[in-house]
């Protein structure tokens, strides 16, 4: 059933091209984050990551919005329409996350553990992971179902835990179809910049370990630079396209299930949840 899901989000793809402006929006601003870094600098290339964690939303929200509605649907009329649904319940996220690692941070502190950056990173790891399992789908539940910021995460994790198995095959197969692209991208480009990278076969393992990504970047020059940009470009459309129609797909077939709610009638007929 989940690889019918599958299925459906290829035939979307096939038969509604408006699908792919997303993924073709979030690969044309990867291959611009390099070239940004290249001719720019980290400072201007570090505030176009913040503009494209932004635009991410808009872009995701297009494509749930053109699935829901694929009757004369205008990508950019379904973006605006869903943008704050989607945005808003991200940011709650975020916030949860940082308050949570920051509340596991502090009685470790308190106990004498200190406080590095390496358990720092793990431990915000580990709770984004978390979260994220259970709050996978709520931009699917916002934008399927027209919930709001906290009802969208709450339907999330309901929806999760009613098809926790389903839900471990999703995950499951969107990490083989993304490393199966990437491993792809990742040979062509070995391919085509295998002369410039020559040199790295006449170099030990210390010298290697060595480099620094200037030093890549050096080795690579312009045209490889630019190969590089365009093959990340041509990988993250099809993982930006496949995934979000994917997970719409998947979370329409299942959506029906919810969660029992439990109760009883009082002696006058009222009914209490309980």
């Amino acid at each position: 059933m989940v690889l019918t899901a599958l299925r459906e989000a290829f035939g979307l793809m096939a038969r509604q091209p408006v699908l792919w402006l997303a993924g073709m929006t979030i690969g044309v601003l990867s291959a611009l984050d390099i070239l940004i870094h290249l001719y720019f600098g980290s400072f201007y290339a570090d505030k176009a990551w913040v503009f494209q964690l932004l635009l991410i939303p808009f872009a995701t929200a297009g494509i749930y919005g053109v699935i829901r509605e694929p009757a004369g649907a205008s990508f950019i009329g379904q973006a605006a329409r869903h943008y704050w649904q989607v945005l808003l319940p991200a940011l709650v996220l975020l916030f949860a996350m940082l308050a949570t690692a920051l509340l596991i941070m502090v009685p470790l502190a308190l106990a004498g553990i200190p406080s590095t950056p390496e358990a720092l990173s793990f431990t915000v790891l580990g709770v984004a992971f978390s979260l994220a399992f259970f709050s996978f789908f709520y931009d699917t539940a916002a934008v399927f179902e027209g919930r709001g910021v906290f009802d969208s995460l709450r339907r999330s994790v309901e929806f999760t835990i009613l098809n926790s198995w389903k839900v471990v095959q999703f995950f499951v197969i969107c990490i083989i179809a993304t490393f199966g692209i990437a491993f792809a991208a990742l040979f062509v480009w070995a391919m085509l910049v295998a002369d410039n990278l020559e040199p790295l076969t006449r170099m030990n393992a210390t010298e290697v370990q060595t480099l620094v990504p200037g030093d890549l970047i050096a080795l690579l020059g312009p045209t490889g630079v630019w190969i590089t940009a365009l093959v990340l470009m041509a990988a993250t459309i099809l993982i930006a396209t496949l995934v979000p129609a994917f997970k719409a797909c998947f979370f329409r077939r299942y959506a029906g299930t919810r969660m029992p709610v439990v109760g009883e009638y009082d002696e006058k007929g009222r009914w209490y949840k309980y």
